[in-house]
């Protein structure tokens, strides 16, 4: 309350210094403390009549009095301010000034005075209306970003609960598909499995969106190592990664999606032995692909969105995450393979989750 009260005798003293000058250039014979003493005084008794103008204003408007109301009650309360002020004004200098001072000041400057206590009086009103409006505009405006970032973060949520399912679907197909052929290999894809789980229940437990790219190249590693167990020597692997990109934010569950489209699209329809290769580097933002040898498809299969629930999903939350500042791109023709870009800004260093959480091996 009292930094109110400073704040605003403060907003007064521009007024205070002009009328002072304009009373020590008035070209009568006065000093210039007399013309302080009387810009001061006529400045504090605006300031002091203008508090009824003020908390009668913002009554009317923290009450949402109707527009004709508050207009109405408005131009009396300044009428009413620039009489009063005219009035002390008046009384000032019939007090204090010399008799000629006051003969002139009836003469020639009591209606000067009442118009200006009218434009006071209507900056007044017009200041606290502005202000009001400039607070409800920042109260509105925070209401509407936290609806959004909830929005957004619903819409998140439900599109990893999409993909959550996914992965895991299409993991336990892959153990399935070599647990008769192979008891002791689908044990160790149960093991790598496990780690994913970890990873993902981790993720869903600390409800975390983002992750590093890090956390992301393990979860990626231990879905490869899965698929290799069912493809063996036909699925190789290499990264090329920037250490700095390791360290930044990235969604959670986006990179796998990318590693399965090239597994499942690209290599495992492939006769011979294919690469997958994943790399990632940061200059003003952060790019990471994913690209496969493997037999492609057309272009036009891709744009129509056929490539499945997981490349889907991850373009949506890109979008719902990041706008127009994150893209996902697929590149492909029959017979070269798979090329997945995605460009994001550059985020600060996320932390990590305990190493527990990404145990590439059985607990």
């Amino acid at each position: 309350m009292l930094r109110s009260a400073l704040v605003y005798l403060a907003c007064w003293l521009p007024f205070a210094a002009c009328y002072s000058l304009i009373l020590y250039l008035s070209g009568r014979p006065i000093t210039l403390g007399d013309a302080l003493m009387g810009g001061v005084t006529n400045a504090l008794y605006a300031a002091i009549l203008g508090l009824p103008v003020l908390l009668l204003v913002r009554r009317g408007l923290h009450g949402r009095w109707g527009r004709f109301r508050l207009t109405l009650t408005a131009l009396v309360a300044i009428i009413a301010y620039a009489a009063s002020w005219t009035a002390l004004v008046s009384w000032s200098v019939f007090r204090f000034a010399p008799a000629d001072a006051w003969a002139n000041y009836m003469r020639w400057g009591l209606w000067w005075q009442f118009t200006t206590g009218l434009l006071l009086g209507g900056a007044v009103a017009g200041v606290c209306i502005l202000l009001h409006n400039a607070q409800r505009l920042r109260e509105e405006q925070a209401r509407a970003a936290e609806a959004e970032a909830l929005r957004t973060r619903a819409e998140l949520a439900a599109l990893r609960a999409q993909l959550q399912p996914h992965f895991l679907f299409n993991t336990l197909h892959s153990i399935a598909a070599v647990l008769r052929s192979d008891p002791r290999a689908a044990e160790e894809a149960l093991e790598q499995l496990g780690a994913m789980l970890r990873y993902a229940l981790g993720v869903q437990r600390d409800d975390r969106e983002e992750v590093s790219l890090a956390e992301e190249l393990e979860f990626a590693r231990a879905y490869i190592a899965i698929e290799q167990l069912r493809l063996g020597e036909r699925l190789q692997s290499e990264e090329s990664i920037d250490p700095e990109a390791l360290e930044c934010g990235i969604l959670a569950f986006t990179l796998q999606p990318l590693v399965e489209n090239a597994v499942r699209h690209g290599i495992a329809s492939k006769a011979d032995a294919g690469v997958v290769r994943i790399t990632a580097a940061v200059t003003d933002r952060l790019r990471i692909e994913v690209t496969d040898d493997g037999v492609g498809a057309s272009q036009q299969l891709v744009e129509e969105g056929s490539r499945g629930v997981g490349i889907r999903s991850v373009r949506q939350r890109l979008r719902a995450r990041y706008g127009s500042a994150a893209s996902l791109k697929i590149e492909t023709a029959p017979g070269r393979g798979f090329r997945a870009s995605i460009t994001l800004p550059v985020t600060p260093p996320v932390a990590r989750m305990p190493a527990a959480a990404l145990q590439l091996s059985a607990p």
